[in-house]
């Protein structure tokens, strides 16, 4: 399952890559370029745009009716009938979407702050952005909300 996401939609296409989905976001993308995007890359459109819904060229596409990011993450996750698979969580770069790499352990010490790098020993690594990952307190909010939406509340 591959997406774009609109640039009214920015939390949503954050929490899909936090479930590991493949998310494209441009904050200033027009409609035009989304559009071939997805259709060059068979790519979901989701989007609160209510212009999109009357074009009949656009098969693919979920407009979002909510405000908040959870509950328009339920709706995607609603609408698309998708499960939640523990195996891609936090598999991708929340900046640039590409999938996560393992980091040597040595090749960290000096690259994060001495607290994380004392109580953390599992890094991922983006090749593209170079941003370092590790499990902090967000990722613990993260899985909280996570099973949440997995309850289907």
């Amino acid at each position: 399952m591959r997406f774009i996401v609109d640039s009214m939609l920015g939390k949503l296409a954050k929490w899909l890559r936090i479930l590991g989905w493949d998310t494209l976001y441009y904050n200033k993308l027009e409609k035009g370029g989304m559009i071939k995007i997805a259709q060059a890359e068979n790519r979901i459109i989701l989007t609160r745009d209510t212009k999109l819904l009357a074009r009949r060229d656009l098969n693919k596409l979920v407009f979002i009716k909510d405000n908040n990011y959870g509950l328009q993450l339920r709706e995607v996750l609603d609408e698309l009938s998708l499960t939640i698979d523990s195996n891609k969580l936090l598999s991708r770069c929340l900046l640039c979407n590409k999938l996560l790499e393992k980091i040597p352990l040595e090749e960290v010490e000096r690259k994060v702050p001495e607290y994380v790098w004392q109580h953390n020993r599992k890094y991922s690594f983006c090749s593209l952005c170079k941003k370092i990952y590790w499990r902090g307190t967000h990722v613990d909010k993260a899985l909280q909300m996570i099973e949440y939406l997995d309850s289907g509340s």
